[in-house]
């Protein structure tokens, strides 16, 4: 059985939690990629500042229709992964995940209409019989579709009835947001593609950067807010 908490030293450089007021940190549930996701309950004491204690944000969870992605959750250790919405039912707040140049992770707010969908990258993709390929997503969920053009590193746009809205392809145009390596949190266009490295332009300059550290969120311009 998981431990429920960890020690707060040894929690990833991503979470944005202060690392020497505190011995122990909350261990979120497993299922999503651990260095880009939060607990609920960090969210709700670190990021939106709602509460203190742990009794507190069990309250919450409680009290109010608390959505992720559309879902409703009442575990604090649920996590919200990078580029999933949370959403509060009776406040009509909503946010999204996202990851700064500081390595950290913040939310940024949303209107009614962004928070319907979800961006999430191809992690791999199998051949399961005749006309079933599984995509395997960044979100750790895998989605069955009979349409063979989306090859792995493309993005997907996800409503929350899991159905594709937009297939954002790994070309040049497309714009990227960094979630590794030096440029991490940055954001940029497509120049050029080679075998295992990308050229971005950002703003007035270019650099290259893995082709793994990266998340396509626009076809030309991002479909999502980062500030």
């Amino acid at each position: 059985m998981a431990k429920r908490h960890m020690k707060t030293l040894t929690a990833p450089v991503t979470w944005p939690i202060k690392r020497k007021t505190s011995k122990f940190v909350i261990r979120s549930n497993p299922g999503k990629l651990f260095k880009y996701s939060l607990p609920l309950a960090i969210v709700f004491k670190h990021l939106l500042k709602y509460c203190k204690t742990h009794k507190e944000v069990k309250a919450i969870l409680q009290d109010n229709e608390v959505l992720v992605n559309g879902q409703r959750r009442k575990d604090a250790k649920y996590p919200l992964g990078l580029l999933d919405v949370l959403s509060f039912s009776k406040t009509k707040e909503h946010f999204r995940l996202v990851l700064g140049t500081n390595k950290k992770m913040y939310l940024v707010s949303l209107s009614p209409d962004q928070a319907k969908y979800r961006i999430v990258k191809i992690l791999g993709k199998h051949i399961i019989g005749k006309e079933k390929i599984q995509l395997n997503l960044f979100d750790s969920t895998n989605m069955l579709v009979k349409d063979n053009t989306h090859k792995v590193g493309d993005s997907l746009i996800i409503d929350f009835k899991n159905k594709i809205q937009k297939h954002l392809a790994m070309e040049k145009g497309a714009y990227v947001f960094l979630i590794a390596g030096k440029h991490i949190g940055e954001h940029g266009q497509v120049l050029e593609i080679n075998k295992n490295m990308i050229k971005i332009k950002r703003e007035d300059s270019e650099f290259e950067t893995p082709k793994e550290g990266l998340i396509i969120i626009g076809k030309t311009k991002p479909e999502i807010n980062l500030k």
